[in-house]
């Protein structure tokens, strides 16, 4: 891993002050079953998320960890959980954990349903509505386990599983329009033509508009433009999801089925030729089965299907442009530039300005890509009560991959300025009229992860002793369009936590992982990484209970934590040999 003479460990360490005060928006609850238990239990023994899909009191948890669960995330609306999470999940701020100010600072790990998925935006294509509930695992205590992928926070999603009733079908449809709340007005022709005039001047130049130039701009007999009005539109949504949950005590399956289409944000003038008009249709499937298939040994699997289809306007010369720049265009276009098509189909501009609005909203193509996204696990889980009391074991396997098939199509236009001395079009630049031609590309990345765990957990009078081994092992490459992928790249890491607490009061724990990544040179690959952690929950002491304050507990952790990644994956070549993309092939050098 990183070697600690050249990068600085991740130190840690948290105190809380945890009282029952329940925001509306936060729900600690890991599963819809525990969710109904927490209403009916004592605060304190409360089920809290734990690594590995596990779960613990909220008396013996030493981590810090907030969670927000379905009831809160289906008000929610809209497409992405990303927004749907916003402002209800503490310490967790548009994919940032605690502040942006970290050194380094990074995603966090995305687990779903208790895989890591490193490789994979989920949190902007899943449907929200098939979410259970959310969990951050913020400190060292709480996210040690996952090894250095989890250096700055884990995210850990659970998807809608099955239950012990008779079948429930649910069917909603939602229909939206997504305004701005306030939008920046600027300035008209006439008083940006001042101002211009201005600047030049207090610049020892001469002014750029003529008096008689202004007088039109104050008339209206010249061009006058408010590009937001012109070009910003409204976005209007569709959302229709279908879920369907069930089972018995012996199996217990949950289907999710949705379609979200989103349109707007610009407003395009196109013909029958092509539509460059911003869309996103999603086409989202979820299926999760539990079987009972001995009274020691549940097995389940669940997956997770995404096919995501975006199309936008080609922005840019080279198309690589995003929607972002259009309308920062819609604020730097002075209001005096023309605007629309001559008589003969030329796009009118100005002077200075060659990639005019219209044009490159209408007339410079499209691209379009459609993601396949597949999230899918398989295991078991057994209870080896029969060989001790409070043991377990769980072994699971994920698969992920994405398939990326891009369709981006260029074209070309004329561009015309006012000749204001003739008052006729002239043609300005030497572009063309090109008609629309395609290009096509396919990417494919995927993610194999394979976990294997004991637990042990056992209460002996006061005494409460917790074990927890694992291995964890993945491997990630895809045929990608740059360097970074021509290698694959290969984790594997074992894992231990114990914990001794005492009367429910008291609480220790350690954890480690002991990591090696492909990520960094020969004789830096592993490390060991330890963290400690210690909880007293002070509202349970007999000479502390009131009817005011009536849960009160401290915590805290310190942990080490090496990481292998400096935030982009290209970052595994500062220890390799310089690699080179040649015409016939690829190369080290």
């Amino acid at each position: 891993m990183i070697d600690k003479k050249i990068i600085f460990p991740i130190l840690m360490a948290s105190a809380v002050l945890a009282m029952p005060f329940r925001s509306a928006a936060v729900e600690p609850v890991p599963s819809e079953a525990q969710a109904i238990l927490n209403d009916t239990v004592p605060y304190g023994d409360q089920l809290l998320e734990t690594p590995f899909d596990y779960s613990s009191t909220r008396n013996a948890y030493v981590g810090a960890q907030s969670s927000v669960g379905a009831s809160q995330i289906e008000k929610w609306k809209g497409s992405s959980l990303q927004a749907a999470i916003t402002g209800k999940l503490a310490g967790y701020n548009s994919g940032i954990i605690r502040g942006a100010s970290s050194w380094n600072i990074d995603a966090p790990l995305v687990v779903l349903d208790g895989v890591p998925v490193p490789l994979f935006s989920v949190m902007n294509i899943i449907d929200p509505s098939t979410i259970q509930d959310v969990t951050l695992l913020k400190d060292a205590a709480a996210k040690a386990l996952y090894g250095p992928m989890a250096s700055v926070g884990v995210l850990v999603i659970t998807t809608k599983h099955g239950i012990d009733e008779a079948l429930k079908v649910d069917v909603s449809a939602n229909i939206g329009i997504s305004h701005p709340t306030q939008l920046h007005r600027m300035f008209g022709s006439y008083d940006q033509a001042m101002l211009r005039n201005q600047a030049l001047v207090n610049d020892g130049l001469a002014p750029k508009f003529s008096d008689s130039q202004l007088q039109a701009f104050r008339d209206g007999t010249a061009p006058n433009n408010d590009w937001i009005d012109l070009y910003k539109d409204d976005r209007f949504s569709q959302k229709y999801n279908v879920q369907i949950q069930g089972g018995s005590n012996k199996a217990r399956f949950y289907i999710g089925a949705g379609f979200i289409r989103e349109t707007g944000d610009i407003k395009t003038d196109y013909d029958k030729k092509y539509d460059p008009s911003f869309y996103n249709n999603r086409f989202t499937v979820v299926s999760n089965i539990d079987v009972d298939v001995f009274k020691f040994m549940r097995a389940f699997a669940n997956s997770n299907v995404v096919i995501n289809r975006v199309n936008v306007p080609r922005v840019g010369d080279d198309g690589n442009g995003s929607t972002a720049q259009l309308f920062n265009k819609m604020y730097t276009t002075p209001a005096y530039v023309d605007n629309g098509l001559t008589e003969t189909g030329a796009v009118k501009t100005y002077e200075g300005y060659s990639r005019p609005l219209y044009g490159d909203i209408n007339l410079n193509g499209l691209n379009t890509s459609t993601v396949t996204t597949l999230n899918t696990n398989i295991g078991i889980d057994l209870d080896l009560a029969f060989l001790t009391k409070g043991l377990s074991f769980k072994t699971v396997f994920g698969y992920s991959a994405a398939f990326n098939g891009v369709r981006a199509g260029s074209a070309d236009y004329e561009r015309a300025v006012l000749n204001e001395a003739t008052g006729e079009y002239e043609r300005y630049g030497t572009n063309v009229v090109a008609p629309l031609t395609f290009t096509k590309a396919t990417f494919a990345i995927y993610n194999l992860n394979y976990q294997a765990m004991f637990n042990y957990q056992r209460y002996f009078g006061d005494h409460m002793v917790q074990a927890f081994a694992n291995y964890m092992a993945e491997d990630y490459r895809g045929e990608w369009a740059s360097r970074e992928w021509i290698l694959p790249t290969n984790r594997i890491q074992v894992g231990g936590e114990v914990k001794y607490g005492f009367k429910d009061r008291y609480f220790v724990q350690f954890d480690f992982t002991h990591a090696g990544s492909e990520m960094m040179r020969k004789g830096n690959q592993f490390h060991f990484s330890p963290t400690f952690g210690a909880s007293w929950v002070t509202s349970n002491e007999e000479w502390f209970k009131n009817d005011i304050l009536t849960y009160l507990k401290f915590r805290g952790s310190f942990g080490r934590l090496k990481y292998d990644s400096l935030g982009t994956k290209p970052s595994r070549y500062l220890y390799a040999d310089a690699i080179y993309e040649m015409g016939g092939g690829k190369r080290p050098v």
